[in-house]
């Protein structure tokens, strides 16, 4: 499905498991109330419970669970992070991306990063799992972000300037 250039998109950026969770509930919310175009940036193996139009798979920055001691793995998370870059802003142009939304993970960066680069709205909504510390995405997303949410109100000590909104 090709977009005009009078059409304007939301970009969904999530990963899987609790990042796909949590943006399925955000669409289960704000569906039927609000007409939007939307697209999606995410890892091959994230699924959401509804059906997205276009979507684009990226390779993730980083394994969780993977400690990363070796040069080699420094310039894969480098080369990652460079090519998310150009996917990005391929499809921020394509579809005219008025708005990014991310659950994270660590591919948000590169999307927020462009985003901010042209001028696009970013939100980025803190991971629900979190009471006490941040994640390494909102570590980087709380600066990059135009509007920074979180779900559990005992993180607004670590992010004095988000927003509380409660969970999805």
């Amino acid at each position: 499905m090709m977009v005009s250039s009078a059409d304007k998109s939301i970009l969904l950026v999530y990963g899987a498991g609790g990042h796909s969770e949590q943006m399925s509930r955000l669409l289960n919310i704000i569906n039927g109330k609000h007409h939007a175009h939307y697209v999606a940036l995410t890892e091959p193996k994230a699924k959401l419970r509804c059906e997205i139009p276009e979507v684009c798979y990226v390779c993730a920055l980083r394994e969780k669970y993977r400690n990363y001691s070796r040069f080699t793995d420094v310039l894969r998370i480098i080369g990652s992070f460079m090519a998310n870059i150009v996917i990005s802003y391929k499809m921020v142009r394509k579809f005219n991306v008025r708005l990014i939304i991310s659950t994270g993970p660590g591919i948000a960066i590169p999307v927020a990063l462009v985003g901010r680069l042209l001028g696009r709205n970013v939100i980025h909504i803190e991971t629900w799992c979190r009471f006490y510390t941040r994640s390494h995405t909102g570590r980087f997303m709380y600066y990059l972000a135009n509007d920074f949410w979180l779900q559990n109100n005992e993180l607004q000590k670590l992010y004095p300037k988000a927003r509380y909104v409660g969970s999805l």
